[in-house]
Order: structure tokens, then sequence, then C-alpha cells
């Protein structure tokens, strides 16, 4: 079974950590289980980037530079890599190849919501996931949407958790009732976790669900609403076994890469405790797909009839409504057809 290039470059990381000299197993397991690989705050440093130098320094488990050697020299082994680089920072910086991002497409429909999740940790990581003691507001509602997510989140990744009970205290802000009243459950709900904690203080049924391409609650069901027609209404082919090369516009490789954010998303959420991570990336993915269909214009032009690239755009499409329609179901987060 193939694995995603985050997985790989995750295994790579931590053979080349359980292979250094000098370390005992306590101190090897602390610096995975406090180790990244994410995107670098900069686009133009490269995809991914770790810390895994600069804890073994911080941390004076190393002194000398072949331990740098050892770490790059792993990732050059990583298939599809550009380069892999150590920047002034301490961070090493990876840079894949553009192709990577269309093979991934393949693997997303495949693999569904484990894309990107099978190399686990050496061991397990655990999050404590409160819950409110009772839900009367929108701040307890929102707590209890989240907490529900983080253990969707926690078996999907096999993270472990421990659940606890926050204190009883009044009702405040917006009154919770009113709100469904306003919104209705669902969409009051999805709006509560599609932002911010500080929203349930500031909570504004019109902004909740306002029906704007800045507003998650609107632009992601519309874009897997979009989607779902574009699909059905075009012919059917065999998308998995498509030539992913044709995929050279800006536009497609920009989005295919974005999808294969999908683990980073998942884990960032389970890292922050807040599910709202894994919504923010929903949204940029329907953002992108909007900017594809501004771009392309899919319905009235060529785009999706060209012989050569008919497949291949198909499998693209495909993958961006998996990734939208899973994002959602584990969320449990619904929408009516009257909304979108």
């Amino acid at each position: 079974m193939s694995l995603s290039y985050l997985s790989h470059a995750r295994r790579s990381l931590f053979q080349a950590i359980n292979e250094l000299e000098g370390l005992d197993n306590a101190q090897k397991q602390q610096i995975c289980r406090d180790v990244f690989l994410k995107p670098p705050k900069n686009a133009g440093w490269g995809d991914l980037c770790t810390n895994a130098l600069i804890l073994l320094k911080s941390k004076e488990y190393i002194t000398d530079s072949e331990v740098e050697f050892r770490l790059i020299s792993a990732f050059s082994q990583l298939a599809d890599l550009k380069i892999a680089v150590l920047a002034e920072s301490g961070h090493i910086n990876l840079k894949y190849e553009e192709e990577i991002w269309q093979k991934s497409l393949k693997e997303i429909l495949e693999k569904g919501e484990k894309y990107g999740l099978d190399a686990k940790y050496p061991e397990n990581l655990e999050i404590s996931i409160e819950f409110p003691s009772e839900v009367s507001d929108l701040n307890s509602a929102r707590q209890q949407s989240n907490a529900n997510g983080l253990l969707k989140l926690a078996a999907l990744t096999g993270w472990t958790f421990v659940e606890t009970k926050g204190a009883k205290r009044d009702p405040v802000g917006f009154p919770l009732e009113a709100a469904y009243a306003k919104c209705g459950e669902s969409q009051t709900i999805f709006a509560l976790i599609a932002n911010p904690p500080a929203f349930t203080g500031a909570f504004s049924p019109i902004l909740a669900i306002d029906k704007t391409y800045g507003n998650p609650v609107f632009c992601i069901p519309y874009a897997q609403n979009f989607l779902t027609k574009l699909l059905d209404h075009t012919k059917a082919v065999e998308q998995t076994t498509a030539d992913k090369s044709v995929l050279s516009l800006p536009i497609e490789v920009k989005l295919a890469k974005l999808l294969s954010g999908w683990p980073l998303a998942v884990e960032k959420s389970m890292r922050k405790r807040d599910v709202f991570y894994l919504i923010a990336f929903l949204q940029d993915v329907s953002l992108l797909f909007f900017r594809l269909v501004e771009e392309m214009r899919p319905i009235s032009s060529e785009y999706l009839r060209a012989e050569s690239t008919t497949q291949a755009r198909l499998l693209l499409l495909s993958a961006t409504k998996k990734i939208l329609d899973q994002g959602l179901e584990i969320l449990d987060l619904q929408s009516t057809k009257e909304f979108v």
C-alpha cells in the first residue's frame, strides 16, 4: 500500500531519530513527541519543514554536525523530493517536485479520511478533550460540538485522549434557543465551530448564516453542492487510471497540493484541540475550487470536454468533493438544500 508524502517524510524522520547514537529510548520518544512536520511560514521556503535539529540541540542531545547530515540524508531518499536543506533558523526545509501533488489524488479517493494518517507515531499522543457540564448557551454548545469532533478525529488518528468536564456556570451571551430559532440548530452549530471561540461572545444570527463566500457555513456546502451537480452532469470516465501529469495549470496544481494537506489539517486540529482548524482547511479548499471555476468556466467551456485532460480533471474534482464530504461527515455537519 502506498503512503502519502507526509507519511513517508514522517517515517524517514522517526527512523533517523531512532538510529541516532548516544540517545536512550526515553530521549528518542520525547523528541518524536515534540517534533513537527508542517508547511513553513513562507511557502517559498518549501513544502514541509521540521524542527528536529533544533530540538536535538536545545536538549543538548547532540553537538556535532554529523546529525545534520544524517537527517538531511534520510530525507533526500524520499520519492519526488527536489531538495532538503538546512535553513538559517535551524529548520530543515523540504521541497517536492510538483508531480507529487497530482499523484496524491488517486490515493485521496482510495483512502478517504485515512489519507496521510497511516504512519503512526512511535508512541501514541494523548490530548485532553473537555466537555461542558451542560449545554446551556452558545459557548457550551460550541464546546460540546468541538469535543464530539475531536473524539472522531482521535479515533481516526489513533491518538489517545482523556475526557474532562468543565465547571458548571450560568448561561451568558446571545440566548442559545434564540439562535436555534433564527438560524436553525444545525446552522448555529456549524457557525459556532466554523469560527474561533470568541465568536460565541459576539454572535450575530445575520453573520452566522450570511450567504457569502467568506462564510464557511455557506461556502463549504455550496462548493459541495456545486461539485455534486458538476460531476453528475459529466460523462462518467475511469478517473483513477487518468494521466495525472496533464494537470499542469497553476490553479490545478495548487488545488491538488492543498487537498494533500488533509492530514496536516487533521493533526493541527488535534494539537490545537479545536476542529475550527479543520473547517478552515475545508473553507480554503472551497474557495480555491471556486477560483478554478471562475478561471476555467467548467460548465460553459471545453475544460471538461477535452479528451486528453477530461479524466484527470474529473479526478481532481472528485478528490475535492471527497475531501469536503468526509470533513463535514466527520464533524456531523449538514446544510439544508434551501441554504445552498
